[in-house]
């Protein structure tokens, strides 16, 4: 749980809103602001935050919170 709480931060950092709540269900369309440009960076932050790298294939494949949480953890192992 330790990563989803991590980026939960990133993403109200991001996002300029303090009440975002992440689950591990979580898509775009259930987060205000989440658009196209606000995903850009926040997948930027997420890289800076651990010092990893996402190809695109790997972000195209997210179809929630939880396979990105998934991918970091992957990445950090």
């Amino acid at each position: 749980m330790k990563t989803l709480e991590e980026i939960t931060e990133i993403f109200k950092e991001e996002l300029k809103d303090n009440s975002v709540e992440l689950t591990r269900e979580s898509t775009a369309a259930d987060v205000d602001g989440w658009d196209s440009i606000t995903n850009t960076n926040i997948v930027y932050a997420i890289e800076q935050k651990y010092s990893i790298r996402f190809k695109l294939r790997e972000i195209l494949k997210l179809k929630n919170v939880g396979d990105l949480v998934d991918t970091i953890n992957k990445k950090l192992a």
